[in-house]
């Protein structure tokens, strides 16, 4: 073998392996991004089921306002008696433009300020975080990263239903405002997304649930 003959397989046998190590990473990229959507759809789905669980829960809404829901829950039972909670959900916005939050505020008090919401944002990454102290035994339980709805016109990401002669007829938010014991489901329409995660060749981990929904109260009135 000449020394060009050696020359030239040396640089060919470079090429191939070069080429060959660039398939094998870009498989491996694109391997691991598919894992991590797969990864991201599971924590978006898990998110909508708890929360979807929290409305599931009620037993009657005390206050309606534009995408801000306060309203009793059971809480279990102590020496036979069951227990009320007051629960407030809220969206808030945060500090990234991509993602809105849906506050769980927990404890709020059976009677007096606070009862039927606080209508502020507690937590620390919202932009519109309260400055009122929160009521004692008030905490916030979960945070929800969800896709901003939009704000221009404001989406509603809660509809409402009564039941009447049979039938679940839907209700607009401005009457279901003035009388929050008379809705009997509230329909949801909600995108929710995983913890913030990174994007490879095309697979986001920040790919979302969405959720259109109706959830059913337990209110024995209706």
């Amino acid at each position: 073998m000449t020394l060009i003959e050696m020359i030239v397989t040396l640089a060919l046998t470079a090429i191939v392996i070069t080429l060959t190590t660039s398939i094998i990473v870009r498989v491996l990229n694109e391997t691991a991004g598919e894992n991590a959507t797969i990864s991201g759809v599971q924590q978006a789905q898990e998110a909508e089921r708890a929360f979807t669980q929290y409305l599931r829960s009620a037993n009657q809404l005390l206050s309606i306002q534009t995408n801000d829901l306060t309203f009793e829950s059971y809480a279990g039972t102590i020496a036979g008696v069951p227990q009320i909670e007051t629960l407030e959900v809220q969206l808030c916005p945060t500090t990234s433009k991509y993602v809105d939050s849906l506050e769980l505020i927990y404890g709020l008090p059976q009677t007096g300020s606070g009862s039927t919401g606080l209508h502020e944002c507690i937590a620390a990454d919202s932009t519109t975080s309260t400055t009122t102290p929160v009521p004692a035994g008030a905490r916030l339980v979960e945070a929800f990263d969800i896709a901003p709805p939009g704000t221009n016109p404001v989406v509603d990401i809660f509809s409402y239903f009564t039941y009447e002669g049979g039938t679940f007829a839907q209700i607009t938010t401005a009457s279901a405002q003035l009388s929050p014991t008379t809705v009997s489901a509230i329909g949801i329409n909600i995108t929710f997304l995983p913890p913030p995660g990174g994007a490879t060749r095309g697979y986001h981990t920040e790919e979302g649930t969405t959720v259109q929904t109706e959830v059913f109260l337990r209110n024995s009135s209706q």
